[in-house]
């Protein structure tokens, strides 16, 4: 689906609930698990000013990250290498996966900010992790949890 200008996504939340609405609408009678509920607006601006500061943080990606692969994969919008974690903490030294986007179009830079955003806020043991993200040198840096096995195409 490609981007229009025509329908601008009003926030996160708007896109989250819109993209809950689509997956009941395609599981066909699917039941949510019990005592799933979206946030509110204000709920979801409070979780928002939590992560605030991991979202595309304007720091030197190379300092904290240490490239440590050839690119293992590429799409329109970007590549996907290997990396390890050099900063001080719980991840320091744990080898993840860093999404590097470059955007071509601007109109995108807010829809990969809404996606950070969801990706940072969503924890769960069936999703990908979202453990930081930058606006360095022109790109935006994802960096996810490394998942063993095939590409997601095929599960």
């Amino acid at each position: 689906m490609r981007f229009s200008s025509e329908k601008q996504v009003e926030s996160p939340l708007v896109c989250l609930q819109e993209m809950v609405a689509s997956m009941d609408q395609a599981a066909s009678g699917a039941v949510r698990p019990k005592g799933f509920q979206l946030p509110d607006d204000d709920e979801f601006k409070e979780e928002l000013k939590k992560i605030g500061d991991r979202i595309l943080r304007k720091d030197d990606v190379t300092k904290e990250y240490k490239c440590i692969s050839k690119m293992i994969g590429s799409g329109q919008m970007g590549t996907i290498v290997k990396v390890r974690c050099l900063k001080e903490g719980e991840n320091k030294g744990k080898v993840m996966i860093c999404k590097m986007i470059t955007l071509k179009e601007p109109e995108w830079a807010e829809v990969v900010r809404d996606e950070i955003s969801v990706m940072m806020l969503n924890e769960g043991d069936t999703l990908v992790k979202c453990y930081d993200s930058f606006d360095f040198k022109g790109k935006y840096w994802i960096m996810l949890e490394m998942m063993d096995g095939d590409v997601l195409k095929l599960v």
